[in-house]
């Protein structure tokens, strides 16, 4: 693919350049295509420009050939020269405006400033530091820009995602504003940043606005009061504050000018969504009684409860005088119940409090006057004559609101309550409860007994106690398989094992009222199947010797079962290690491929159309109205909020290696995130991750503003650690092991005899010793683990100069090795290590030196006397690089067991739980049989696949008395029980199949020297079950038509191959007996008088035009005709100038005439020469019934260039035949229907040389 800039200038005066990208994809046909690197929507609601480099040294003066802007004045649109172009649909992207423009950066970067006219007024900003868009990122990030010569700052937040589609190459990035505020009142709203409140900002009922800092010196916080537009009087600002950056709810009183009844609102600030256009969203409405407010007092004594939050100042003086407080509270004796609207004035202007009075049998809302200070109230209560302040401190009592079950008291003095009983102590409690979504402020008057000696005793509750009941469960293990069946052109396949094991649930009710559970699993594992994959176990945890997650709650019950009181919850999950690469990646995203294509628009240009739509419609003009999904935004905060008394969500350590491979671009994954984000990493081995623990207590919240607050603290965290996997890149293993161990060393050499010191001076020494043990440990490991690492990274390396195969080889061998068999065993012996270490040396010296043999006859089959010479250069190469490759593998095996001895940590060897699952076939298609795991079946798959290093699927196996005979997508293996000897044959090289007296199943196949028979002898269920996985891969047999329950000899093919002429129309004389192929033996011809190969063609053409189907051994003498063709053709191009040939014979064995209508080579490097019998009519190009023709037809020399290889199509009136010179599934062989093409020889040679076939056509 090559690429290519187009830079388009401006046509009217005042607009900006730009640039797009013009690609050529070479092929067939090319594929030429033209796009935008980057889109950009501003969605801040400001006037936005934006470049990627300066052309001055302080970044003042931006680039004009690269500097774009979101916006466009009226001046720029009226231009005559648009006036075409803005009738054209999307016209917003080019000229910039509504929000919409095309930017380009060849460092992909950008910087932007803020240009907005706002009245008479005019704003411009400075320019951002420059924002990395290399990569996608679907997470918003903040970024601030401050105004030129002012205080202002204006804060935004962005994000780059993937178009959708077939846009995906282009990428987009969206600019939002940090803070939006939404006002759901009934009225108007003023908002205004704390020390600045002149600069007052305008929210209308049921909109919203972006809000940006007034002066970036002053706090991070806003205050409010309603809109005076609708009163007379003029409104206070509200005693507190609302910080925009903490995430969370809080009821606030608002202050009225007319001393009305107190109106509380409530706001939660949250992390918007995807689908919000901002980062941080304020929501602010009111607190209504019926709809679930964050707080709620309710007064169910018989008196008047008097209440204050106290300020800053009232809390230094904990202890106030009862004088004071009865001051406090005196001024308010005679006020009405819920007229609390008034203020106590202190010397300091600044202190104030509001009084609540709530009289008996009355609930009202509650609100703080200021949310930064302590939720604490501070009460006390009357009667209808007297304020309950008798000089002690039982008089007034504080609470601590936000404290679910927190209770306090006040005591009432005799002549108090009238309606006490004798011998009774009566005290007014305030309790703190949670009931549907709510924390109620619950006064209640409470009696106990006086005894003898005149203090108080609880009486007896009286409460039923509850019913004990409990249970638990135990599951031993849980699998999920997962199939991939995408593909239409193969079997499906398991690609994936999800295994849990110990699975443990507890639940109890006791009888003090709570419920306990707890869940505890043991073991979880991804085991991965993918053909190719780097690494067999996606998913696993390295520890188990404790459970992998655990998972405690403790929940209180409630009279009201609406509310969720959960006491205690605690969850632990312990190192979990991630392991996988690019392949296994993009196979997971083609599996869910369907599911994603379901979920996108397939209509392409609408979606743009639509989205071109939206932003005009939103940014050409100010559309402020409130989202309609706001209700349910609303009713998610409101409603269903939990209480957790404590919360605590212990660390979580990820171990993350990837695999960086290299691979064509992938139009199914184009669309994911995901890859965009891995295209571009390299391969890292063991990046430590690190989670710590949440710990929060009193929580109060929805369970989705919870997980929102939850997943925040773990995001946050992600992208802060980005940066440390930089030191576990692959190439840099080495030194970070060896530092990792060396400081565990050095820390537990200090730490261990300072945590002796303090027991005792015995275990000082003890600690002493143990830390001595753990640094020369971890220095010993730690040198050891980190030479094996770079021995086996510079044995990686130097593998990659020799060939394919001793890679590939070589990488089949480790699999196989390190993931199974005696290597794999956790308790395994240096006699093992030493055994494996052996193999890999010998196998290096072995591939060596059979390289040197095998390699340039190899390369100069393929590529000629080029190829002989790179073949005998890889082969010296390869013999002294392969057991050089071979000793490092062994010594990485011996210094792996070393450490692993040496080192105190328990080693968990990453093993898949089980073999892959063994699907069998339903059909010749992808359709395959789920069914319970076979361990037999498993096993004959790993037969097929070679222990999975070969890309094969297995369809089925059946089992008889002396062979095990296992069909695969492209072979059936026939195993001899007794000697394990396995036969294998490619499908194409099957002629047929059937029963003989219905106790055998014979199976012939092609071969060098013509068709040979296997007759094996089974059950009648056998051999319903053998016909069975053999019929399935009968399309890609010789000879699939004749295809039945016994051999039917009439067409002249008879047990073992032979042909004859008894029934085959047409030839008009007996053969005698003769098998084609069996002559196929090399033989010494002289080419003397020889000069080229038409002289070659000539002379066969002449032999065989004088046979006819009269002669007796007219079949015998057309075979010996073919193969001293082939033999010549062999003998006269050999050593250098060696060529492939393929020659075709073709005998008409019906009553009608076949017209040849062409003959090609479809690829090679000659003609395609007819040799026909005297039975060819060359005029006509017919043969006539009992006639034969030759077709022939050589490649090219083998070069670097082309490998020569040889097909040719032939087409006639009755048949149609695509072959090759190798064995292929896709070499064909089409007929008229009520005729047959039977093969009666496909012959190759092993080297790859030459290929022979010979075709019968019959009715």
């Amino acid at each position: 693919e090559y690429k290519t800039i187009l830079h388009l200038n401006n046509k009217c005066a005042g607009g900006n350049s730009v640039n797009v990208i013009m690609s050529v994809e070479a092929g067939h046909v090319p594929i030429i295509r033209v796009y935008a690197q980057y889109w950009i929507l501003d969605k801040s609601g400001l006037g936005l420009k934006f470049t990627d480099g300066f052309i001055d040294l302080i970044g003042n003066t931006p680039d004009a050939s690269t500097t774009r802007k979101s916006f466009s004045n009226g001046s720029e649109i009226n231009s005559s020269d648009l006036k075409l172009d803005i009738c054209r649909q999307g016209y917003e992207w080019s000229v910039g405006m509504n929000g919409m423009t095309l930017f380009f950066s060849r460092k992909e970067r950008i910087s932007l400033s803020i240009e907005f006219e706002a009245g008479t007024k005019r704003t411009n900003s400075k320019w951002s530091t420059f924002l990395d868009v290399s990569r996608v990122m679907p997470t918003k990030s903040v970024l601030s820009v401050d105004e030129v010569d002012g205080p202002k700052r204006f804060e935004l937040a962005y994000n780059v995602t993937l178009c959708s589609s077939i846009f995906s190459r282009t990428r987009v990035i969206t600019f939002y504003p940090r803070y939006q505020i939404v006002n759901l009142l009934s009225g108007g709203l003023v908002v205004a940043q704390e020390c600045a409140l002149r600069s007052e900002t305008h929210i209308p009922s049921q909109s919203w606005v972006p809000f940006h800092w007034e002066n970036s010196s002053f706090p991070s916080k806003i205050r409010l009061k309603f809109d005076e537009q609708e009163n007379t009087h003029e409104n206070k600002w509200s005693s507190g504050c609302i910080y925009l950056d903490k995430i969370g709810i809080t009821a606030l009183r608002m202050p009225l000018a007319n001393k009305s009844k107190p109106l509380i609102i409530q706001a939660e600030t949250r992390l918007a969504t995807k689908r919000q256009d901002c980062a941080i969203m304020v929501v602010i409405w009111s607190s209504i009684e019926k709809s679930n407010p964050l707080y709620l007092m309710k007064n169910n004594s018989p008196f008047t409860v008097l209440c204050f939050q106290p300020t800053n100042n009232t809390q230094q003086d904990a202890t106030l005088e009862s004088r004071e407080l009865s001051e406090l509270f005196g001024k308010f004796f005679n006020f009405d119940c819920g007229q609390g609207m008034k203020f106590v004035d202190n010397d300091d202007s600044d202190s104030k409090e509001f009084i609540w009075t709530v009289s008996p049998g009355e609930s009202i809302g509650f609100g703080w006057d200021d949310p930064e200070v302590a939720h604490a109230l501070r009460w006390t209560c009357s009667n209808a004559s007297n304020f309950l302040l008798h000089g002690e401190n039982h008089s007034v009592s504080d609470i601590e609101v936000d404290t679910i079950g927190h209770i306090s008291t006040v005591k009432l003095q005799q002549g108090d309550y009238s309606g006490r009983s004798s011998g009774m102590e009566q005290r007014v409690t305030c309790e703190i409860k949670a009931d549907k979504s709510t924390k109620v402020i619950l006064f209640d008057l409470k009696q106990t007994n006086l005894n003898e000696s005149g203090v108080s005793e609880s009486p007896s509750s009286g409460d039923t106690e509850v019913a004990a009941v409990s249970f638990q469960v135990h599951i031993p293990g849980l699998t999920i398989s997962m199939i991939d069946n995408v593909s239409d052109s193969r079997p499906g396949r398991e690609i994936l094992l999800v295994s849990s094991d110990g699975w443990s649930i507890f639940f109890s009710q006791t009888r003090e009222a709570y419920h306990e559970f707890e869940f505890k699993l043991s073991t979880f594992q991804i085991d991965n199947f993918i053909h190719a994959a780097e690494h067999p176990v996606l998913l696993h945890s390295p520890l188990v010797t404790e459970p992998l997650l655990h998972l405690s709650l403790v929940r209180r019950l409630q009279d009201n079962n609406d509310t969720h009181d959960i006491s205690y919850i605690a969850l632990r999950i312990l190192e979990i290690d991630i392991c996988f690469d690019r392949k296994t990646a993009e196979t997971i995203a083609q599996f869910i491929s369907p599911l994603h294509k379901a979920q996108e628009d397939q209509t392409n240009e609408s979606w743009v159309q639509e989205l071109t739509s939206k932003m005009s419609l939103n940014y050409s003009k100010s559309n402020r109205r409130a989202p309609r999904d706001i209700e349910k935004f609303i009713h998610s905060a409101n409603a269903c909020r939990i209480h957790v008394e404590h919360l605590h969500l212990h660390p979580i350590r990820l171990s993350l290696t990837f695999t960086q491979e290299w691979s064509r671009r992938n139009q199914e994954t184009e669309g994911f995130v995901f890859f965009q984000i891995i295209r571009g990493m390299a391969s890292i081995s063991e990046a430590p991750l690190t989670f710590t623990s949440f710990v929060v207590s009193h929580a109060f919240e929805s369970p989705t503003s919870l997980m929102g607050i939850i997943s925040a603290h773990y995001s946050s965290q992600l992208m802060s650690q980005l940066l440390s996997i930089i030191g576990s890149l692959a190439i840099l293993k080495a030194p970070a092991d060896f530092l990792t161990n060396i400081g565990s060393g050095v820390f537990s050499f200090f730490y261990e005899p300072i945590n002796g010191l303090v027991k005792g001076p015995e275990e000082f020494l003890q600690g002493l010793e143990h830390g001595t043990q753990n640094l020369a440990r971890g220095i010993f490991v730690g040198f050891v683990k980190g030479a094996a690492n770079v021995t086996d990274l510079v044995t990686h390396n130097l593998a990659g100069l020799t060939d394919d195969f001793f890679v590939d080889e070589r990488n089949a061998y480790h699999k196989m090795m390190l993931y199974g068999g005696d290597y794999a065993a956790s308790n395994k012996s240096i006699q093992d290590s030493l055994s494996i270490a052996g193999a890999c040396v010998a196998r290096g010296f072995r591939s060596g030196a059979s390289g040197i043999i095998e390699q340039p006859s190899m390369y100069a089959s393929r590529y000629g006397a080029i190829g002989l010479v790179k073949g005998v250069g890889k082969a010296l190469v390869g013999a002294v690089v392969k057991p050089v490759v071979g000793v490092g593998d062994g010594a990485v095996v011996l210094m792996n067991h070393v450490s692993e001895a040496t080192s105190d940590k328990e080693v968990v060897l990453k093993i898949p739980k089980r073999l892959r699952r063994a699907l069998s076939a339903v059909s010749s298609g992808s359709s395959v049989k789920i069914s319970p795991y076979d361990e037999v079946s498993a096993k004959a798959q790993k037969i097929v696949t070679g222990g999975e290093t070969v890309d094969d699927a297995y369809l089925g196996h059946v089992q008889t008395s002396t062979t095990l005979f296992i069909a695969s997508s492209q072979c059936l293996w026939a195993i001899d029980n007794k000697t394990r000897e396995p036969w294998c044959i490619d499908w194409a090289e099957i002629s047929n199949f059937g029963f003989v007296d219905g106790r055998y199943m014979r199976i012939d196949v092609f071969s060098n020297e013509g068709i040979h028979s296997n007759i094996y002898e089974m059950s009648s269920i056998q051999l319903a079950d053998l016909f069975g996985l053999l019929s399935m891969q009968v399309e890609k047999m010789g000879n699939c038509s004749q295809i039945g329950l016994g051999f039917d000899t009439s067409d002249g093919s008879s047990s073992s191959g032979a042909m004859t002429s008894k029934h085959i129309p047409g030839v008009k004389s007996i053969q005698r007996r003769h098998t084609f192929g069996s002559i196929n033996k090399p033989l010494k011809m002289t080419t003397i008088g020889i000069t080229n190969e038409k002289e070659l063609i000539r002379r066969c053409r002449t032999r065989v035009k004088e046979l006819d189907s009269s002669m007796n051994d007219y079949f015998c003498r057309l075979d010996e005709e073919s193969w001293l063709l082939v033999n010549s053709w062999g003998q006269y191009f050999t050593g250098l100038s060696s060529r492939r040939c393929v020659i075709i014979g073709i005998i008409n064995g019906t009553l009608e005439p076949i017209q040849i209508k062409s003959a090609k080579l479809v690829e090679g490097g000659s003609l395609c020469y007819f040799i026909p019998s005297s039975e060819y009519d060359d005029i006509d190009n017919i043969l006539h019934p009992g006639g034969a023709i030759l077709f022939f037809g050589s490649g090219a020399v083998p070069s670097l260039l082309q490998s020569g290889r040889v097909a040719i199509s032939i087409e006639s009136n009755v048949f149609l035949f695509d072959l090759t010179d190798q064995i292929s599934q896709y070499a064909t062989a089409y007929t008229r229907p009520g005729l047959r093409a039977s093969f009666l020889e496909k012959s190759f040679d092993k080297s790859g040389w030459w290929a022979k076939y010979w075709i019968l056509i019959s009715k």
